[in-house]
């Protein structure tokens, strides 16, 4: 796979964030294809730590193939972020939920998502951090080739990060 990827951030000074996105990626198997990729994100600081985002983000294959990767024709997503951020001292922990709608293939009807995470985190100085994380989600980018039309996608995620 080759990607080529392209994003920008604006921030304000009244707390307002626009995140802008898109990109290429060229796949070669036994079957080539080309995935063309786009995302807009709109978030604002609120007070206590709290932030609330919309976000839309889509893809679409050149070729819809059943060689063992989700490929759709089209899938998009929209979601309306909500996340809290609490850091005393050396700890930090964020919440994030993230009900939304998406859209798989151009002839399905849209779908409910829903995507949550927790994280905690303990930093004894700069860059050096240890977290632990868990996630589940009903809206997956990836997954094994069913052979089906039908897509359906559950994931829960856990995971431990050591920066040093």
């Amino acid at each position: 796979m080759v990607q080529v990827a392209l994003s920008t951030t604006w921030t304000s000074i009244g707390g307002w964030r626009l995140d802008v996105g898109g990109g290429l990626a060229w796949f070669e198997g036994s079957e080539s294809n080309r995935r063309t990729q786009a995302s807009l994100g709109l978030s604002r600081r609120l007070h206590g730590g709290w932030n609330l985002a919309t976000s839309l983000r889509t893809f679409h294959y050149r070729r819809d193939l059943t060689g063992g990767y989700f490929d759709p024709d089209f899938y998009g997503i929209a979601e309306i972020v909500g996340s809290w951020r609490w850091e005393p001292s050396r700890l930090s922990f964020l919440l994030e939920a993230a009900p939304g709608v998406r859209q798989v293939t151009g002839v399905e009807d849209p779908t409910g998502a829903l995507r949550a995470s927790a994280r905690v985190a303990y930093r004894w100085r700069p860059g050096r951090e240890l977290s632990l994380s868990a996630g589940i989600s009903t809206a997956g980018l990836q997954s094994f080739s069913t052979g089906s039309s039908d897509y359906d996608y559950t994931a829960i995620v856990a995971g431990a990060s050591w920066v040093f």
